[in-house]
């Protein structure tokens, strides 16, 4: 079900020293209105893992229909969660507790198994639970109680006589489902299907909105491009770059179609995946093309048997007990030779085509 409010404000309770306390309480009325809608799930969740892996999937939900940025931290999406053990299957549920306001992922997963153990604790030894509100101590690792818990005739509900009933009709909610978005599982499908991205892959970019605009941007511009390949450049060495710049992909410096021509450039081999890494990090901090960084590299992947055959050569006479390691089967030293191969081109050389030229002449 789903309970649409509005932020009543809050109460932060204060020691003398300022500290959390119960001297006295302040008024915290500035998200006072701001409308609130609450999701309340059955009793269907069996373990503090399922229950985090809920509220993660309700925040991908909700961003990615833009009803809000999902933040637990300032409060965007909270949790509340009820927990109540039983002692089979079959059994009732037992009393149940609330743990209010648990705002991060984390702390989700840590407060129910806490309150889990608490209880379990109390039943063992012959105790009965309370229904009640508790608190979550992230710092000791304990909930406390808050307030015992109303039951539904404790709310004083009444009907508004200024609010008559809203009805919407079918017509009106079919409509809306149409003209809905692709929704994060919807996507994961398509991603998985037609782009043979993994689940790791759809991860990464179903948890962050704007890395996955930018990656839906990037594969409109070229469909010829893997998108197995956007994908790796972006949720990998792209994103390394921007976090190390301290920067994310809302304020990424790399424009989608900046970051094709890149890839287009390694979909045809004109560079080498070491050169556009390079090139990548150059673009963090320029505003020129990535064609026009490699032109400025001196040119793109040496793939010339004629040019790349004399470099080889001297590598093989400059290191004779190398190549006498891989002629007695150490297949792992002609790594050494392909290393200095790409040092002599400044990693310009065609690696699979050095690899086999180098096989090739021993």
């Amino acid at each position: 079900r789903i309970h649409m409010e509005e932020d009543a404000g809050k109460l932060v309770h204060q020691g003398a020293d300022g500290i959390a306390g119960s001297t006295h309480s302040l008024v915290d009325l500035n998200r006072a209105g701001v409308p609130l809608i609450e999701i309340v799930s059955e009793p269907d969740i069996r373990s503090a893992e399922d229950a985090r892996i809920y509220v993660e999937t309700i925040k991908m939900i909700v961003e990615h229909l833009g009803v809000c940025d999902g933040n637990l931290e300032q409060g965007s999406l909270r949790a509340d969660a009820n927990i109540s053990l039983r002692a089979h299957d079959q059994a009732p549920f037992g009393t149940r507790t609330e743990i209010k306001n648990l705002n991060s992922f984390r702390s989700i997963e840590r407060a129910i198994n806490v309150e889990i153990a608490r209880q379990a604790n109390i039943l063992d030894q012959g105790g009965t639970i309370i229904q009640e509100t508790r608190n979550f101590d992230e710092v000791s690792q304990t909930t406390t109680s808050l307030r015992s818990k109303e039951e539904a005739h404790d709310y004083r509900y009444f009907p508004e006589p200024d609010l008559p009933p809203l009805v919407l009709k079918d017509e009106f909610i079919e409509h809306i489902k149409e003209t809905l978005p692709m929704l994060p599982e919807q996507k994961k499908e398509n991603y998985m299907s037609n782009y043979q991205l993994n689940e790791f892959d759809c991860k990464v970019l179903l948890q962050d909105l704007a890395l996955n605009a930018f990656f839906e941007e990037c594969i409109s511009l070229n469909a010829a491009v893997s998108k197995k390949d956007i994908c790796k450049w972006a949720i990998g060495d792209l994103n390394a770059f921007l976090k190390d710049a301290d920067k994310s992909f809302e304020t990424n410096p790399i424009s989608a179609e900046r970051f094709m021509e890149l890839m287009q450039l390694l979909a045809d081999q004109t560079i080498s995946g070491k050169m556009g890494k390079s090139i990548l990090e150059k673009m963090m901090s320029s505003d020129q093309s990535a064609k026009a960084l490699v032109d400025q590299m001196g040119g793109g992947q040496i793939s010339d048997n004629s040019e790349l055959e004399p470099i080889i050569d001297q590598i093989l006479a400059d290191n004779p007990d190398v190549v006498e390691k891989i002629k007695a089967g150490k297949s792992k030293s002609a790594d050494f030779l392909m290393g200095q191969v790409m040092k002599a081109t400044r990693g310009k050389a065609k690696p699979d085509l050095v690899r086999q030229l180098i096989a090739d002449k021993i």
